[in-house]
């Protein structure tokens, strides 16, 4: 079975380098992936990219070598599992604001006995070139994790979303972190509220 070589770099404290997939198209997420990136995230959220336009993609980036991500559509376990069986290393999950929902990502996320993750489908273990009887052993080691703190309620509950077993990353959601101070969204702010929240 591949490893998931960004949870790998993420765990030696080196940095990972990727990029966001807008365009609903195949034929896109297999020209960046020839471009050297260690991942490429398939955004599912704000795009009109439905599951199974994902799942090409998926296959796509991995068959070149980045790690395939998904940003799901909001914190379900409907939608986590649908991309992960569907081919996806890991997720990105929006709008994460308590340790609470950081723990219903996990537990989506992961097989028992860590989650509660149904067992089935084929795609997941295509992508990480093995059997599924491999990937349902080793996919907790595999499965990358991130929530996005993109709310004034997420910063000022960090330090415990960051302290859930089974997070990654956390990921900056600007816009919307902009948006609920009230401020201009935007991908970058001098607002001191928005510095003192990224710091």
């Amino acid at each position: 079975m591949r490893k998931n070589h960004v949870r790998e770099k993420l765990k030696r404290g080196e940095a990972s380098f990727g990029t966001w997939l807008s365009l609903p198209d195949p034929t896109a997420a297999r020209l960046l992936a020839r471009v050297g990136f260690d991942w490429l995230n398939v955004d599912l959220e704000h795009t009109p990219t439905n599951f199974e336009t994902a799942a090409l993609s998926f296959a796509l980036i991995a068959l070149e070598g980045p790690a395939p991500l998904a940003r799901v559509p909001w914190n379900t376990g409907e939608n986590i599992k649908r991309v992960l069986d569907n081919g996806a290393w890991g997720i990105i999950v929006p709008m994460v604001n308590s340790a609470g929902e950081a723990r219903a990502v996990v537990t989506a996320a992961r097989y028992a006995p860590v989650g509660n993750r149904s067992v089935g489908g084929q795609l997941h273990a295509a992508n990480f070139n093995t059997a599924p009887g491999t990937y349902y052993e080793r996919a907790n080691e595999e499965i990358f994790v991130a929530v996005m703190a993109e709310h004034a309620t997420a910063i000022a509950n960090l330090e415990e979303i960051a302290a859930v077993p089974g997070i990654d990353a956390l990921f900056v959601g600007p816009n919307d972190l902009l948006a609920s101070m009230n401020l201009k969204p935007g991908f970058d702010s001098d607002d001191p509220r928005f510095q003192d929240a990224l710091k």
